[in-house]
């Protein structure tokens, strides 16, 4: 039920609320290069920016978002293990973070470019934080 009403209340929000402003769209494209059905946005992007191209790494990302699961899931699992006791599940599960740690570093953590996954900053954010690193 709550599912169902979710994709009502998603759907009527959609219908009964404006399209949000392009330039929107288009910055937050250009910032996050999500993969999925932004067709409509590239195209409006390729007229201002002809370099622009678009990210073709899904298949990557939902691998990785299928190790994370695993990896966070044993970071439950563990504690849980050591409190029972049970010594051979804590084991396995230490190997499992173990081994979804390393494939996470080599094919996630090690390809992010430079200030991906961080919101650049604006005037404002680089004036707070020189006021802050300044008063300090």
């Amino acid at each position: 039920m709550i599912l169902l009403f979710s994709a009502i209340a998603c759907i009527a929000g959609s219908l009964l609320t404006k399209p949000t402003d392009a330039e929107v769209l288009k910055k937050f494209y250009r910032n996050v290069r999500p993969w999925g059905f932004w067709r409509p946005v590239h195209l409006m992007l390729l007229k201002d920016d002809p370099t622009i191209e678009r990210n073709e790494d899904a298949p990557r990302d939902l691998l990785n978002c299928g190790v994370g699961i695993i990896w966070q899931l044993t970071l439950v699992v563990i504690p849980l293990y050591v409190v029972f006791r049970d010594v051979q599940g804590t084991l396995v599960s230490l190997a499992v973070l173990a081994a979804t740690t390393i494939f996470l570093k080599k094919f996630w953590y090690d390809r992010l470019q430079k200030g991906e996954g961080w919101a650049e900053a604006d005037d404002s954010t680089q004036a707070m934080s020189t006021g802050v690193a300044e008063s300090v």
